[in-house]
């Protein structure tokens, strides 16, 4: 704090001294009184879809479409309103048909709402139903919890363009007309013959020789299963497939042609749908994790994988993250595909 000083002169009282300030300086210490603050415990027994949200809302539900592809994500949005502590609760937990998949949200806020957009992708055509959502908040003023109810959404998913069913091919159909040959089911009947008489030797020989036929036949026969397994044979295609595809990518990738990444997540779910044989309408994140945890694949490996499609998945389908040159992203998906045919190769 800052005093004026009192001057013994009636000249500087009069006209103010230049030279020197009038005023001096001191110290003070200023003390507020003590606020004492009551925190309240919230009530216990929570409802499941409480999440720490405190005040008072209102919520809003939407989604982009009821009718879309397997190419098409769905866009499902979650607006709260209100007033309290919308920095501290956690994003909303949804629950999704069998076989789809989502991101973490892209949370907007502005003034006194909160949007959470997540994108969700169906992996199978169907009628599906979104369940209702519930998100239950505290409210000071009641001393409660209130739970806000969110409608069902039923969606109708078509085949899209890149969508595959994986089940018997021709070949596989038609080799069951050849597999099981017909066995007679009557009694045999023999009949003594009148002829010469066939040494042991002899005997024993010409006894053996159908036996030494039926073992070829059999080893020729697996041979045959063997190569006619579709199963089989789409382990062992599944890394030219996956090249081929790749050259097809690397060409859009040039060209900077958005499709690029299309043809990417193909060449990521088809070469892991071949090479660990799991059907298409099975293929999603969580069965992927498990085949190639179950077949020892490296940790490292497992992470880098989930990682590449999700990024794949996240510029085809958002917004985010399409500054990323497409070459580069291209070079990551060849070094994983790599990164994949030596592993499996040294297993």
């Amino acid at each position: 704090m800052k005093s004026q000083r009192k001057s013994n002169s009636v000249f500087e009282e009069f006209f103010g001294n230049s030279f020197s300030s009038s005023y001096e300086r001191y110290n003070y210490v200023a003390t507020a009184p003590a606020i004492e603050i009551n925190v309240k415990e919230l009530p216990a027994n929570a409802p499941a879809s409480f999440h720490g949200a405190v005040g008072s809302f209102t919520m809003e539900t939407g989604i982009s479409g009821e009718a879309i592809t397997t190419d098409d994500p769905l866009t499902y949005r979650i607006t709260i309103k209100g007033s309290g502590n919308f920095e501290l609760f956690e994003a909303p937990e949804l629950t999704l048909p069998p076989g789809w998949e989502t991101y973490e949200p892209n949370i907007q806020q502005s003034g006194g709402a909160r949007t959470f957009e997540y994108l969700l992708i169906p992996r199978n055509p169907g009628t599906y139903e979104i369940p209702a959502y519930e998100w239950t908040y505290f409210s000071p003023d009641l001393g409660k919890y209130q739970t806000l109810t969110a409608p069902a959404y039923t969606v109708d998913v078509a085949a899209g363009k890149s969508y595959t069913v994986q089940g018997n091919t021709g070949d596989a159909i038609e080799q069951l007309d050849t597999d099981i040959r017909f066995i007679s089911r009557n009694a045999p009947r023999f009949r003594r013959g009148a002829g010469e008489t066939i040494s042991t030797n002899l005997l024993l020989a010409g006894a053996g020789l159908p036996l030494l036929a039926l073992a070829l036949l059999l080893l020729v026969d697996y041979g045959r299963r063997k190569g006619a397994d579709p199963a089989a044979a789409k382990n062992r295609r599944a890394g030219a497939v996956a090249r081929k595809r790749l050259k097809k990518a690397k060409e859009l990738a040039a060209s900077d042609d958005r499709r690029f990444y299309d043809e990417a997540i193909r060449v990521i779910w088809g070469y892991l749908g071949d090479k660990f044989q799991i059907p298409a309408g099975s293929l999603n994140k969580e069965n992927i994790e498990a085949a190639l945890t179950a077949r020892a694949v490296d940790p490292s490996v497992i992470a880098a994988t989930l990682d590449l499609l999700q990024q794949m998945e996240m510029a085809l389908f958002s917004p985010v993250g399409q500054d990323r040159p497409m070459q580069d992203a291209h070079q990551q998906l060849e070094n994983w595909m790599l990164q994949m045919e030596k592993g499996r190769k040294g297993s």
